[in-house]
């Protein structure tokens, strides 16, 4: 995702998904595979040349309907987190309720302690190890099943509208009665 490079993780994302696609082109070798970047932002000129069409990128830029874009992909990466800046991004859950197989940073798990490795997502913070849990996600078919059929139910039990605000509802009860 290109988003806002002076006020989110995008950048730190971007940065290692740099890393990452010399990795990604080792691991898939001549199996054909694209790495689709969406959104409205422009990508920095230090990063342009990793993500030539020759490293298998497509910038997308801006498209109207995320949710069919993203439906169509084996795999959603989600890099955020690789940087200093820590964030619990709804694109975490965008993914999890589209029941799609998540491939995130292992720091989305300080962020999002419901994400849980090779159970609801795959999860590497070594950009080696990265391509090849991309790799094994997009060349095993039951192990993609199984990250999106849990990270759909992860959704289902923690991230439902009515589930989040009582939650919230409970936090500021507990925090305007003074903890009791």
């Amino acid at each position: 995702h290109i988003g806002y490079m002076n006020r989110t993780g995008s950048i730190f994302g971007l940065a290692y998904l740099a890393k990452v696609l010399p990795h990604l082109k080792r691991e898939l070798g001549d199996r054909p595979y694209e790495v689709h970047i969406i959104g409205k932002g422009s990508v920095p000129s230090v990063l342009r040349d990793a993500f030539s069409p020759d490293n298998h990128v497509v910038i997308r830029g801006y498209v109207d309907n995320l949710d069919t874009e993203i439906e169509q992909a084996d795999v959603m990466c989600l890099m955020n987190n690789a940087g200093p800046y820590l964030a619990a991004y709804t694109r975490h859950l965008v993914a999890w309720s589209n029941a799609l197989c998540l491939v995130a940073h292992s720091r989305s798990q300080h962020a999002i302690p419901e994400i849980q490795h090779e159970v609801n997502a795959l999860l590497s913070a070594d950009p080696a190890e990265h391509a090849r849990l991309i790799r094994q996600a997009v060349t095993d078919p039951q192990l993609n099943s199984t990250i999106r059929q849990n990270g759909y139910e992860t959704f289902l039990k923690y991230f439902q509208p009515q589930t989040v605000a009582d939650e919230v509802v409970t936090l500021v009860n507990n925090l305007t009665s003074g903890g009791r």
